[in-house]
């Protein structure tokens, strides 16, 4: 039996989108799928090719152009970021946008027409939705890491609802390419990766009438294990009777995140020794009446595990998710996760390993906290429960297995 080839599109192997391609490939390349990627940046190698935008006359009419301002003779991919850009300095956009029309031509390359089925990713800037539907006759899979390939340009429905008008009107005007780009598809099988996702996908507009697939995000129980809490504190300083917390996020003053929320209802719980860890970038060290570390990004799952493990829960006051890495990896390490009622919680989330807050307010995150403290967790239970459901040897056969299915009706 041959093997499938799958050729995977995301504009990098970087990020949480970008790390759950990879792992995805690996994964599954252990069963017998030959994975490639096409990437916009990143470092080619044989299984991985970076591609660059057009470069010609367009590109060099276009720098001449925009000190003319002669807009009507622009590319019109470059006509239209520049409007957004526009738009997000005039904060008519608010939070991350992406325009579906790229200057990456991602159809000719040579991978894809030996493809047996086309995997997308996160493609923010690097998809040309106009001339790849169109050109594209392979099966797809198209794993939504956010909501983006269901909204014009938006990648969550939050950040649409803080918009302006004119904001709206963009992304409007977006939505109206995809659904033109969309009619050409012949075959387009959809993965939401948590249970909200797939509700979001049945009800939009642009991807309801495709077929969908519940397959969550997966975790290596081998990069995050397990470290007794009194050598994790003593590797990083704290003391064993401290009460710590640990919040991760890419931007840690990025509001989506909820770190505010959470300051403030550890401030009001005023809990005596409280720690609060962040990880990610930041601008300044956030105030609070309590100790605030703050030690920038860290990727080094084993320094991770370390913080993770010295933690007595792991904070995810996220407003929005589509199904956050950072709650398995501090589960791997059997540390128990108070989240709020965003997309992936109550998939992951269970009564014996963290708890849900009943919605979206410092009052719910208070009382989240205090329950938590009242209950007894068990490190090993919770980290046996999420290598059971998420690990990522299980995940790659629910792909698999949805590779076969599309190439069997197919045939």
């Amino acid at each position: 039996m041959r093997k499938i080839k799958v050729i995977h599109i995301c504009s990098s192997l970087d990020g949480g989108a970008g790390l759950c391609a990879a792992r995805i490939m690996r994964a599954t390349s252990h069963l017998g799928i030959d994975n490639r990627v096409l990437v916009k940046k990143g470092y080619s190698d044989t299984f991985v090719d970076v591609l660059e935008p057009k470069r010609s006359k367009n590109r060099v009419l276009f720098y001449l152009q925009k000190l003319l301002h002669h807009f009507h003779l622009w590319p019109k991919a470059c006509r239209v970021n520049y409007k957004i850009k526009k738009a997000i300095l005039n904060h008519d956009i608010i939070g991350y946008f992406s325009s579906p029309l790229s200057e990456y031509c991602i159809t000719n390359h040579p991978w894809i027409s030996k493809a047996d089925i086309i995997h997308i990713h996160w493609v923010g800037g690097f998809l040309d939705y106009k001339t790849f539907f169109k050109r594209i006759n392979k099966p797809i899979v198209w794993t939504l890491h956010d909501e983006n390939p269901g909204l014009g340009g938006f990648h969550y429905r939050l950040w649409k609802n803080m918009s302006t008008t004119k904001g709206l009107q963009i992304e409007k005007e977006m939505a109206v390419i995809k659904k033109e780009a969309y009619s050409y598809v012949e075959s387009m099988h959809l993965v939401a990766i948590s249970s909200m996702m797939k509700d979001f996908i049945s009800q939009n507009d642009l991807l309801g009438h495709y077929p969908c697939t519940l397959i969550h995000n997966g975790i290596d129980e081998n990069l995050f294990l397990h470290i007794d809490k009194k050598t994790a504190r003593e590797a990083l300083g704290l003391g064993i009777d401290n009460f710590v917390l640990m919040f991760i996020a890419d931007s840690i003053d990025d509001d989506r995140k909820g770190l505010k929320d959470l300051i403030n209802a550890l401030d009001i719980l005023n809990k005596p020794n409280t720690t609060l860890i962040c990880i990610g970038g930041y601008n300044t060290i956030p105030k609070a009446t309590f100790d605030v570390i703050c030690e920038g990004y860290i990727s080094n799952s084993r320094l991770l595990s370390i913080y993770y493990s010295a933690a007595d829960f792991f904070m995810m006051p996220s407003y929005q998710e589509a199904f956050a890495q950072t709650p398995m990896e501090a589960m791997a390490c059997g540390t128990p996760v108070i989240a709020y009622p965003c997309s992936g919680a109550h998939d992951l989330i269970k009564p014996f390993n963290g708890i849900v807050c009943e919605d979206f307010t410092t009052e719910a995150l208070i009382g989240a906290i205090k329950k938590a403290i009242g209950k007894q967790y068990d490190h090993n239970e919770i980290r046996k429960y999420v290598i059971d459901n998420f690990s990522y040897s299980i995940i790659a056969k629910q792909y698999v297995q949805l590779y076969e299915e599309i190439l069997d009706e197919k045939q």
